[in-house]
């Protein structure tokens, strides 16, 4: 667990050095809280994270976020964002941020897949860097065709 602990800890420093263009007065999350979060839906490979952590925390009073990751507080969905603003348009705004910035560092970006469509996937070819993006059958017929049908 100690290379793990280290490792976190290297990732905490990280995102809290990150800067904070958040404007809304009801944002309430350290950097680093968001960026264990987003770290922590890979880690952990959960289909919803977030409601995982929330059935632990109302069952057990803590979760992995706190126990393991070492989070105050756990991001939930629109904080410190308007209603009709969604993860993905929040991924295109980062990537227009720091996307360029990023570029020598060869970055291979993962997103569950909610994050598998073609803007997203064409947003984030513009930074000069690569992804890997889920895509589940049922959401991504047209491509589940084409690889059915493919030669092997």
């Amino acid at each position: 667990m100690e290379i793990l602990e280290s490792l976190l800890e290297g990732l905490r420093c990280v995102c809290a050095g990150f800067s904070d263009a958040r404007h809304s007065t009801d944002a309430v999350y350290s950097m680093a809280d968001i960026g264990l979060s987003a770290f922590s839906l890979f880690f952990m490979q959960s289909e919803s994270f977030l409601s995982h952590q929330r059935r632990l925390e109302q069952g057990h009073g803590t979760s992995n976020c706190h126990t393991l990751f070492g989070m105050k507080k756990i991001p939930t969905e629109q904080d410190g964002a308007e209603k009709q603003d969604c993860e993905r348009n929040a991924a295109k705004r980062w990537l227009n941020l720091h996307g360029k910035r990023l570029q020598d560092l060869r970055p291979v970006y993962l997103g569950d897949a909610l994050f598998s469509c073609q803007s997203l996937a064409e947003a984030v070819l513009a930074t000069g860097a690569e992804f890997l993006f889920v895509c589940k059958r049922d959401g991504h017929k047209t491509l589940y065709e084409y690889v059915d049908g493919a030669a092997r």
